[in-house]
């Protein structure tokens, strides 16, 4: 009977053993500052470190609008993409301008002023007409 009960305590005390080590988290491999004193043991509290977070800036939500008088439209329409903005161009008859005729057309009037803040992918509406060219071909 004595050698049941020691066997039987040994099995509880092993039992035990591997809960607690289950349970133990696992130690990081962070140095750990030794204290001077017992009353300093009991002030130390040791963080572990935090993982590097890259903290994104947030992108810009509005754009600026340019100044686009005197400007070809081909140039008028790099600046605007550059900014995310959008444009729609028209002649003075309001007629819409096609992309193989934007060299030959400049901005003469734009509806959304210079300076205004506006959303990005907003359009920005403009007038054209056409360059004049004199003595072409001399």
């Amino acid at each position: 009977m004595v050698q049941l009960q020691s066997v039987w305590a040994h099995a509880e005390a092993v039992a035990q053993d591997e809960v607690a080590e289950a349970q133990e988290p696992p130690l990081a491999d962070v140095a750990v500052p030794q204290p001077r004193s017992e009353s300093h043991a009991a002030m130390m509290f040791v963080k572990p470190p935090m993982p590097a977070v890259a903290i994104e800036p947030e992108a810009p939500t509005t754009a600026i609008v340019p100044d686009l008088s005197g400007k070809s439209v081909r140039a008028a329409r790099k600046q605007l993409k550059a900014l995310g903005l959008r444009m729609v161009v028209r002649d003075r008859y309001n007629d819409k301008i096609s992309r193989d005729e934007w060299g030959a057309y400049k901005i003469r009037r734009q509806k959304t002023e210079a300076g205004t803040e506006v959303e990005l992918g907003s359009r920005v509406r403009l007038k054209a007409r056409m360059r004049r060219s004199f003595a072409k071909g001399y």
